[in-house]
């Protein structure tokens, strides 16, 4: 007890990551390694660039907060670790604030996203109020280091909004990294929150580096003033690292698997269960057609834990069927199933956007997915 005692004691006084001589730093979440080649995680949005880094001969330090709790080890790549003990100083000094009775005045913006989205204004500030801690807190580890980019997935929570405002503050070149779909009913992305935090340094980050062509192209339409102005595609450096990491002999297995049958239709869930209908005709279809039927990643460590709370899927998994696949499914790298198969089903999934940069058919059911991509890109199901 005592020993726990005093490394809770150390944890909240001291932090030992230190950015000196490092060239590029990298912050991302727990939840995003979602995919697991030869029993290791990896995080498919910032690996691949961290990657890229090191093979160039320059020194990176890679940081991840467990976010939700949620911890996925062994890694390809291993990061420093952001725990609990960070945003509880965060929480405290937000709590601080209004204890003091710092108010703030919200832009005409930010007044607009509190009526639109329904927030109180009080969730709004302690948002503010971590995002100026996380600010402070990574100005510290960012002066004098000589960092020279900085990068992070989801630029709104409070963490990543600090951090590129406090790389923004040094001149260090920030960089977001898309790790889902980019449209404008998405707080996240239109960016309009940055009038949250005016007139701090900018919470934007400087570069966007998205996977889909589609996703530049879409964006584009929309970016808002003071947005993103320079934008970029690593979907090939994410292609090679999977290809560096795939060991052969599965490789190998999923190809003879493949063989065997006349076409292959990748199925891919969203946050959504599979519906009935199409567990249907999955369970009618012709035996020459391999179903490989994809739990959504952020929804569990563990796809059967999900299949098991799922009547239709247990009826997949239970029906014996050669043409059902759950396997391959979940150790195969989606990038390699969505190249392999010759048709998408899905819910509302980045897997679409994937497929359009690919040019594969997909058919979709889940409704706002369909009104927003439009029936011109893909096919909605028609239930019987």
């Amino acid at each position: 007890m005592a020993q726990k005692i005093k490394w809770l004691f150390n944890s909240f006084f001291s932090d030992s990551i230190a950015f000196t001589g490092v060239d590029s730093v990298y912050l991302s979440y727990s939840t995003f390694n979602r995919e697991k080649i030869n029993g290791k995680y990896f995080d498919k949005y910032v690996d691949p660039l961290i990657y890229r880094d090191q093979s160039n001969g320059l020194k990176t330090l890679a940081m991840e907060f467990n976010q939700r709790g949620i911890k996925r080890k062994p890694k390809h790549l291993p990061k420093h670790q952001l725990g609990f003990i960070l945003i509880l100083k965060g929480l405290i000094y937000a709590k601080s604030r209004r204890f003091v009775n710092v108010s703030i005045e919200l832009s005409a913006d930010a007044s607009k996203i509190a009526r639109m989205y329904g927030v109180e204004q009080k969730v709004l500030e302690k948002t503010i109020f971590m995002s100026y801690f996380f600010y402070k807190y990574f100005q510290r580890k960012f002066k004098g280091t000589g960092v020279k980019k900085a990068y992070a997935t989801a630029m709104t929570t409070s963490m990543s909004a600090g951090y590129f405002m406090a790389a923004n503050s040094l001149g260090i070149e920030t960089y977001e990294v898309q790790h889902g779909n980019v449209n404008p009913y998405n707080l996240n992305y239109t960016h309009i929150s940055g009038a949250l935090l005016e007139p701090t340094p900018s919470i934007f980050p400087k570069n966007f580096m998205f996977f889909s062509h589609w996703s530049i192209d879409n964006y584009k339409r929309y970016s808002p003033k003071g947005g993103l102005i320079n934008y970029s595609f690593f979907g090939d450096l994410q292609g090679e690292y999977i290809g560096r990491i795939l060991p052969s002999d599965l490789s190998g297995k999923f190809e003879k698997a493949l063989s065997g049958f006349k076409k292959f239709v990748l199925v891919g869930l969203g946050r959504d269960d599979l519906e009935n209908h199409i567990c249907d005709q999955i369970l009618k279809s012709s035996n020459d057609v391999l179903y490989s039927i994809r739990v959504h990643p952020g929804m569990t460590s563990n796809y059967i834990d999900f299949i098991q709370d799922s009547p239709n899927l247990t009826a997949l998994l239970k029906s014996d069927r050669s043409n059902i696949d759950f396997e391959f499914a979940h150790s195969m790298p989606v990038e390699i199933l969505l190249e392999k198969c010759d048709e998408l089903w899905c819910g509302s999934s980045t897997l679409i956007i994937s497929a359009f940069d690919l040019g594969k058919p997909v058919k979709c059911w889940d409704a706002f997915a369909i009104e927003y991509y439009g029936t011109n890109r893909l096919e909605s199901f028609e239930k019987n």
